[in-house]
């Protein structure tokens, strides 16, 4: 069963798209349940082979960094340890 699905290795990972490969599962759930073995490895690999050539475009430069640019509630940033916060509140 496992030769089958050598060929989706190919397929480059971080093009695949997670949101589209959940919809799919999503969508495959209750035909997967129900189904017999047989059955059920064959919709398996048609899910995979879905999902596999359902590939994000190239999209070169786009890195964009992991920061939070603006605080989105009305409270200040905690520029202090914890622990000192704490002391200062039960003074």
């Amino acid at each position: 069963m496992t030769d089958r699905f050598v060929p989706l290795a190919k397929y480059d990972r971080s093009r695949l798209s997670l949101k589209e490969a959940q919809q799919h599962l999503n969508q495959m759930l209750g035909l997967l349940a129900t189904a017999t073995q047989n059955t059920c490895q064959r919709w398996y690999a048609y899910l995979l082979e879905n999902i596999a050539t359902n590939l994000l475009p190239v999209r070169p430069n786009r890195l964009e960094p992991r920061v939070v640019k603006r605080s989105s509630k009305p409270f200040p940033r905690m520029g202090q340890l914890r622990s000192v916060l704490k002391a200062k509140l039960a003074v």
